[in-house]
């Protein structure tokens, strides 16, 4: 079994699922990473409230370091998202690797 650690920052729940941003830190082979997990639907809503605020040139465009998107945000997604793209490699990409000086301590 794969020895990852997860912690995901400002999941509010079922509730949010379909339209949610959050952050996740992944220790992977006594390594931190970290990544922003968008679903669809909520791309579309930070494009309609860029349009409207006038940010990003109206919303004509978007990003987000570290993005990786997703249907729905919940652990459990989250969690075979991340054994996915560790299996395929894709995770060092995805995820960016956080030196250890950079660390907050807790």
């Amino acid at each position: 079994m794969m020895n990852v650690e997860i912690e995901i920052f400002n999941y509010k729940g079922e509730e949010d699922r379909y339209d949610e941003n959050l952050d996740v830190f992944v220790t992977y082979q006594n390594k931190k990473y970290v990544g922003s997990f968008f679903t669809y639907k909520n791309i579309e809503s930070l494009i309609a409230k860029n349009k409207e605020w006038g940010e990003l040139l109206n919303g004509r465009y978007f990003w987000a370091s570290d993005m990786i998107l997703v249907e729905e945000i919940t652990p459990e997604l989250i969690r075979k998202v991340i054994v996915e793209m560790i299996n395929d490699e894709s995770f060092f990409k995805a995820f960016s690797y956080i030196p250890d000086d950079e660390l907050l301590d807790d």
